[in-house]
């Protein structure tokens, strides 16, 4: 244990403020929203798990990132389109096990 939190010490050294602070939380740093373009995430809270606050850096937009283990996009679409959910901005497969949604 003390020999990773030595090589975390030494890799914050070499990284800027934001990129130190991004270590806290997921790879999954950008996603297609549904226009088709990748669009960059700067992760800026931990909501519960598997749930983040983000924003998006292009625009500043703020943004839930949610990752799930079972989704469906028709079903969140309908939702949204009657008022029952956020408007959905992107779904991806990251893993064999989880999805991203923004």
């Amino acid at each position: 244990m003390h020999e990773l939190k030595a090589y975390y010490l030494e890799l914050k050294k070499c990284l800027s403020p934001v990129e130190t602070e991004q270590l806290e939380f997921p790879e999954h740093c950008t996603f297609t929203n549904m226009a088709e373009m990748v669009q960059k995430l700067r992760y800026t809270k931990k909501l519960k798990d598997h749930v983040f606050h983000a924003v998006i850096e292009d625009g500043g937009q703020s943004v839930i990132v949610k990752f799930v283990q079972r989704y469906s996009t028709e079903a969140h679409k309908l939702c949204a389109d009657n008022n029952l959910a956020p408007h959905l901005l992107g779904t991806r497969q990251v893993t064999t096990c989880y999805s991203v949604v923004l």
